[in-house]
């Protein structure tokens, strides 16, 4: 059926906008590959809580053909601010493969960067613990999107620690 002369700059004008949509969605679903949310709550800027995200990368071949040691492993990853190179240590402890507890000690070098490191720290232990550690790669956690930089380095090195 044929719109009206008179509705169709009207249809012209939604059937453009349903085809930016439907674009938009295709590249952000590409791009999103096998990635998965592992969890999002909604931002309360009035109490300066802001939500805390994750984006966990499963590689099958990966996690089901690598074997990690049981064991607690500690290693220091360093990421780049604003205010120069940060680092944080993180500390994990698995069994079978899976984070059983895991703690992480910014570095403080400046206020901000001891704010979003505290921002971090606070929020990613419900994204890592009881995980399989081949599963984890942390992004943007509760408004720090670099802290995860380093958190995901000290991670790549704990991964090499625990199949030795």
């Amino acid at each position: 059926m044929e719109p009206s002369s008179n509705n169709k700059p009207k249809f012209i004008a939604i059937a453009g906008i349903v085809a930016l949509v439907v674009i938009a969605a295709v590249i952000a679903l590409s791009k999103g590959g096998s990635k998965q949310t592992a969890a999002a709550d909604p931002v309360d800027s009035s109490t300066s809580q802001q939500s805390a995200s994750s984006t966990a990368t499963s590689d099958n071949a990966n996690s089901t053909s690598t074997a990690y040691k049981d064991g607690t492993y500690t290693e220091t990853g360093t990421y780049t601010s604003p205010g120069g190179t940060e680092s944080l240590k993180v500390t994990v402890t698995l069994a079978g493969g899976v984070v059983t507890d895991t703690s992480a000690v910014g570095s403080k070098r400046s206020d901000d960067s001891t704010f979003y490191a505290g921002q971090f720290i606070d929020n990613y232990k419900s994204l890592v613990v009881g995980k399989k550690i081949s599963d984890i790669k942390l992004s943007k956690v509760s408004g720090s999107s670099l802290t995860p930089i380093g958190f995901n380095a000290a991670l790549t090195k704990i991964k090499t620690d625990a199949q030795s």
